[in-house]
């Protein structure tokens, strides 16, 4: 039962230049709240993955929070925006890759990136798409 105090925690950080390309990731030891019902998301969720018709990002916002979701390929380009940058309220979200870049055109067989900020922390997740 945690009580107050704090914790260290590790988290991967992919800084991303101004034109939305990841740059770098790196890992950061941070002090965190040991309420983690304080943090702004939880309970993500990407199924299947690897995937080949589609994958299904999931997860809840235990508050109202700016928050973008984007998949970039292994050259750190940006192959489609799920999520442009914005305001949402509480609640869960639910976004569905189906392998297709921005125009629509079905992508090679490999790994991509998600990359999602919420109140400007970014997470990054490997994909894998099968064909």
């Amino acid at each position: 039962d945690w009580s107050g105090g704090s914790f260290s925690q590790l988290r991967r950080i992919c800084r991303v230049s101004k034109w939305g390309v990841p740059t770098a990731i790196e890992t950061v030891e941070e002090q965190a709240s040991a309420n983690l019902a304080e943090e702004a998301l939880s309970a993500l969720r990407l199924y299947p993955n690897p995937f080949n018709a589609a994958v299904t990002i999931a997860f809840e916002l235990e508050h109202s929070a700016s928050v973008s979701v984007h998949i970039y390929n292994e050259l750190g380009q940006q192959v489609r925006v799920l999520a442009a940058e914005g305001v949402r309220p509480a609640g869960n979200y639910q976004f569905v890759w189906d392998g297709r870049d921005q125009a629509g055109q079905f992508q090679a067989s490999g790994t991509y990136l998600l990359v999602l900020a919420v109140d400007g922390a970014v997470e990054t997740h490997k994909l894998t798409l099968l064909h």
